[in-house]
Formats: structure tokens, sequence, C-alpha cells
């Protein structure tokens, strides 16, 4: 069935079916202008006719024709317009009366008498109405700008298509955008989608970018498929760059070239891509070894070995220019703080090989730089709790030194700033003064000492002292000396040998009673 959608020339459409189908005929009925009009196409229809009302597409808007005639001829076209000429042509691409009307074939845009003549993806031309919208387009067209004029050009018409930037996508699919095939084959018109079901059998809606960069979904090939040559490729030679797969820096141009082109391959198609071999980077401008980036790493593209120029790429050759203050390495372990001079040597101050360790020698080798060498000289370990100190094995060391006072009521310790240190005991902590007439010795502020001893061994004929060494000692009294034995049966006590005594008393008192 033929569906004619626009309600401009319905009325016009069916008239003009109904005077050619006279087998079919038209009813009776009054016409609802509001309703779609159908036309059976098992019918037999006037090549004028069908030139005039059906384009390629199932379902699109007719335009009327230019001539109405129909059976007898009445002498006057037949004005079917509903609407006065406003003087710009926006109508659309209703298939109209060929040759010159929208959708007939062409090869120049002389042969349209309105719009232009436009190339569809397999390279058929036909003449593009002008349009507002794209409302005013049949489904298999979207109304562009084509050279400031809008026009309704065939719908998808470059995809698949070589292309170099996005805007060699834009005909026909103002969603199209130049991506990467990603195996090498170069870059390809896709079409804008949301899902999978937006694209061909063939075709998956994939994130991809475009040659901007750009984060974008389209419809590219399903893996395992390529992109092909299209009769709009072919008729406008389009072209990328390929690369060889990894390798992206090196590339060639391939084009879509008919069969029988210098180039084409069989049957036409693209033509084969042959990138450069890569080799190794040099300063020349070119990407030798196709990474994508040319000249890189000029510094070391063009090091001459020498510390005191600045070495660089640019424009295509090496440049190796004086660098006065540049730090540098004169190849000298004994210099330190190098630097080109302006003259273009290396410089620098003699290192000090101090290693400050009393115990070694230092030297310098131009080879390593400092190096050292056990001595056994004296030496001072800067330690205050050691003496004697003397190398050995490149470390200087002492014997340790004894912190004792010999005071019982002091803590004795070193610190190896200022040597021994002492600290008193704590008071009342037992110890011994040495003294053997003192008992219950203790400390007292970092002193021993105790009470004395009483040296008295209750005889007076002796006399009693104490000696530190060995406690209270005794000494007999010169014999004579008066002293009491404690008897009174004795008298004129005296000492004798240490001892008191006396001599007897005779007791009687002369009588004879008592005894």
């Amino acid at each position: 069935m033929c569906l004619f959608k626009n309600r401009k020339w319905k009325l016009t459409a069916l008239t003009l079916v109904c005077l050619s189908l006279t087998a079919v005929g038209c009813g009776d009925g009054t016409l609802d202008e509001d309703e779609d009009i159908s036309v059976s196409t098992d019918a037999t229809l006037d090549a004028s006719l069908t030139d005039g009302l059906i384009s390629d597409s199932t379902e699109q808007d007719a335009t009327a024709p230019s001539d109405t005639q129909a059976g007898d001829d009445t002498g006057e076209p037949s004005d079917t317009s509903t609407s006065e000429d406003t003087g710009e042509d926006t109508g659309g691409d209703s298939a109209g009366a060929c040759p010159g009307g929208p959708g007939c074939e062409c090869s120049a845009d002389a042969d349209c008498t309105k719009g232009a003549c436009l190339m569809d993806k397999d390279a058929k031309k036909t003449c593009a109405a002008p349009c507002a919208s794209d409302d005013d387009c049949a489904d298999d067209r979207v109304c562009q700008d084509q050279d400031g004029a809008k026009l309704c050009v065939p719908k998808g018409a470059s995809i698949c298509a070589p292309c170099k930037a996005n805007s060699d996508c834009a005909y026909g699919d103002p969603t199209g955008a130049c991506v990467d095939a990603a195996d090498g084959q170069g870059l390809f018109c896709g079409t804008g989608c949301s899902q999978d079901s937006d694209c061909a059998s063939d075709e998956s809606c994939a994130d991809v970018k475009d040659v901007d960069g750009n984060d974008v979904k389209q419809c590219v090939p399903a893996p395992g498929a390529t992109c092909s040559c299209t009769g709009y490729g072919i008729a406008t030679k389009a072209e990328t760059i390929c690369y060889a797969a990894g390798l992206p820096g090196c590339t060639a141009t391939v084009q879509c070239l008919a069969d029988g082109e210098a180039g084409a391959p069989a049957g036409g198609g693209l033509t084969t891509c042959n990138p450069a071999a890569p080799t190794d980077e040099a300063c020349d401008g070119t990407d030798n070894d196709c990474d994508g980036e040319a000249d890189e790493d000029g510094a070391t593209l063009c090091d001459d070995k020498n510390d005191c120029t600045a070495d660089s790429c640019g424009a295509g050759a090496c440049e190796n220019k004086p660098a006065a203050g540049d730090a540098c390495d004169d190849g000298n372990a004994c210099t330190q703080g190098t630097a080109c001079t302006d003259t273009g040597t290396c410089e620098g101050t003699a290192v000090v090989c101090d290693d400050n360790n009393p115990c070694t020698d230092d030297s310098c080798d131009i080879a390593v730089g400092c190096t050292t060498t056990n001595n056994n000289g004296g030496c001072d370990d800067n330690n205050a709790c050691t003496s004697g100190d003397t190398c050995a094995l490149g470390l200087c060391s002492g014997a340790t030194v004894t912190c004792d006072d010999n005071n019982a009521c002091t803590v004795d310790a070193c610190d190896i700033a200022v040597g021994c240190t002492t600290t008193n005991e704590n008071d009342g902590t037992g110890c011994d003064d040495g003294s053997k007439c003192t008992k219950d010795d203790a400390c007292t502020s970092g002193a021993c000492g105790g009470t004395k001893v009483v040296c008295d061994d209750n005889n007076p004929c002796t006399i009693d002292a104490c000696d530190i060494a060995v406690g209270c000692t005794t000494t007999n009294e010169n014999d004579g000396t008066g002293c009491d034995d404690g008897s009174k049966c004795s008298k004129d006590d005296a000492c004798i040998g240490g001892t008191c005594g006396g001599t007897k008393v005779v007791c009687n008192d002369n009588n004879p009673c008592t005894i």
C-alpha cells in the first residue's frame, strides 16, 4: 500500500489515482480530510502517474503533480492547492512528477525543478526538495542545510564512509561521528544511537570516542565485522588514515575507489593499507617509531654527551645550546657543586674529606670520592666514663672508669659528659662507719655515723678507753692506787695488778661475851 500523509495533497492524489485506475474506480462516499488514503499497488498505474506519486520509500508524503489531466482533456490544468503561494518553497520532498520532481532520478541540480540533486548511501541520485524541518521530508530523508539551503537529504548517506573529521559524517545524519574502527583500518562514519535496536543487524550501539576525543554512542560494526565501501563512499572517493595494528603512528591514506581505478581492489572498494614500518625515533619531524608522537624525548635524541649544552629537538633538527650555570658532571668525584661556565667547561670546588673520626685517615680518589684508612693513634671518644682512649679498627674506645668514693652513704654513677657522680643514700640506711667505738651506724645526709660506745668494766683498778679499730680497752691502774673493793672486812684497799684489795680487818671488841 502507498500512504499519503500530507493532507494538502490527499484530495488531489485521490483524484489522480481515480482518473487513472479505471479498472478499480473510486467509491462514492464523502471524503474525510483527516483520514489517510490507501491506494492498492496491485492495480496497474500509468507510468507518468506512478513516477509522480510513489517514491522509493514504502510510506511518504505526496506532492501534487504539475499536470492533473485525466480522461478527456479539459483544456485547463486542475488546481487542487488548498493554500496560497507564500513565495517560499518548503513543501518537502513528497513525490513529484518526473522528471525533475522530488524523489526523481537526476544527475545534476539542473535536472531538478526545485531543490538539488543529492546522492544516497548507494550513490543513487534523486531530486531533494527544500524543507523547513524534518516534518517536511519523507521518513528516509532528513532536513539539512546544504550550501545555505535546507534540503531533504537522503538519511544515513554517509554511514560507513571513510572519514577524517566529524564533518565528513554529517551528510544525511546530524548524529553521525567519525570513529576509529580500532583494528587499524581507519576512521569511519557511524550514526548516533541509544541502544542496539537503533542499529543495523550487523552493528551494535557502543560507547566510543570520536576523532576529536569526545565520548559518543554510535552504531559501529559488530565484532568481526567491518565497514565496506558504500556507493556514496566510492562516488565521493572518501578517504581516511589507516595504521598498522598497535602502531597508530605508522599511517597511510586509504580511500574508496571504483573497480578499475588505479589502486582499487578487484570489484572496487577500500584500497590496501600499506603503512611504513617503524624505525628508531630520530629528530627529523617524523614519527619514526610509530607511537603516535614525532620527535618525542628530544633531549635524549639529541644528547651530545656534553653536560654543558642544552639538548633539544626543534623543527626537525637537533639543537645543542650552551647552558651556563646548569649543573654538570666533570667526572671527578673529588669536586662538588660543579656547574657549566660561560666557556662551556664544567667546574666545581674541591670536596673536603673529613668523616670526623680521629681513628681514620681521610683522602680522596677521583674515581670514587672520599676514602678512609684506619689508624691506631690516641683519641678521645668524648666519653668521660672511659680512660686511656685509643683507636682500634677505626673505633675510639677506652677502659671503663670505676666510680667509688668509698662512702657507704652515697650512690656512685657515671655520666659520659661529666664523669663520676654521687647522690646520697636515703637517711637511716644502715652502714658501717669503720669505728668500733660507735654503734647503730646509719646514713645521715650522705655521712655514716652511730652513737658512742660507753667503755666501763666497773673495775676501779683499770682505766677504760676505746680504740676505733678494736673497741673498748682496759689498762691497770698503778699499784697502790687507792680503791674500794666493796668489802667492809678489808681496809687500806689499794690496787695491785688491776685488782682492788685490802688487809683483813680484826674484829675484837674485847668483850668475852660477844662473838
